[in-house]
């Protein structure tokens, strides 16, 4: 393991309440006092803590259009169960006579008044059970091929500008994801992270006098927080660059 070096530890503490930029989902931190790294030293970050407002709704934007036919409904952005949300839709959706929920399978079932198909322009797929794509009715009735998730977010993804050359498979290479944070708080709560093992992520950077902070959902889409606020602690720690040595088979060839 590469030797530790005389540089003492920082830690940095960030509310997303003082950052300098905001658009209420990305949030620029500058800092009038500079982290450095010496020559031949790189430097380690690591997520110690984190404190995020159980706020964010469960339909948002991102998954609240529904097409049926040529009809679209637009679900109104909030938190809400399935039962709830199948009144709107058998509200607003005129074809749609009736839509049963089923506990035991988790799954709906909607009965039209003529034959209908899911548009793949949906968005609320996940929301009512059914996977990406067209679905058509049989007789009239269409039942969902996947179980309902009205659940929310699973995962909070921390990104920031500190290129740590993490490999994430939404997009399948090369990110700077910082952390996954499991969302396992209650809605209008607090979601408190700080890891029983915390891991160094080495980085490119060799100084930080500013930071980026996002909050992404698992589908890459940004985090609205709808005003609250989060409190993030980076820890940044320090070590010798390990130098590369040539093989013993090498060494012995040239003291022949």
């Amino acid at each position: 393991m590469p030797q530790e070096t005389h540089v003492s530890s920082r830690q940095v503490h960030l509310n997303s309440d003082d950052a300098d930029f905001t658009n209420e989902k990305n949030f620029l931190f500058f800092f009038n006092d500079i982290i450095t790294s010496p020559p031949n030293v790189q430097m380690l970050v690591t997520l110690v803590n984190a404190t995020i407002p159980m706020s964010f709704y469960v339909v948002t934007e991102n998954n609240n259009k529904l097409v049926v036919n040529l009809e679209t409904y637009i679900i109104p952005t909030g938190n809400y169960t399935i039962l709830e949300i199948i009144n709107l839709i058998e509200t607003n959706i005129s074809i749609l006579t009736n839509i049963i929920y089923s506990k035991i399978t988790n799954k709906i079932s909607m009965t039209g008044s003529s034959s209908f198909f899911l548009s793949a322009t949906s968005t609320c797929h996940r929301l009512l059970g059914f996977s990406k794509g067209i679905h058509s009715s049989s007789t009239n009735i269409l039942t969902s091929d996947r179980t309902v998730n009205v659940a929310g977010v699973s995962s909070i993804f921390v990104h920031t500008n500190l290129l740590t050359d993490s490999i994430d498979s939404r997009t399948g290479g090369y990110s700077n994801l910082l952390a996954r944070i499991p969302v396992d708080a209650s809605r209008n709560g607090f979601l408190n992270f700080s890891p029983d093992i915390s891991f160094r992520a080495m980085i490119a950077n060799r100084t930080i006098d500013f930071i980026t902070v996002s909050l992404e959902d698992d589908d890459n889409n940004n985090i609205d927080l709808n005003g609250q606020h989060f409190q993030l602690t980076l820890q940044f720690d320090f070590q010798y660059t390990r130098e590369l040595k040539p093989p013993i088979s090498l060494l012995k060839k040239s003291q022949v």
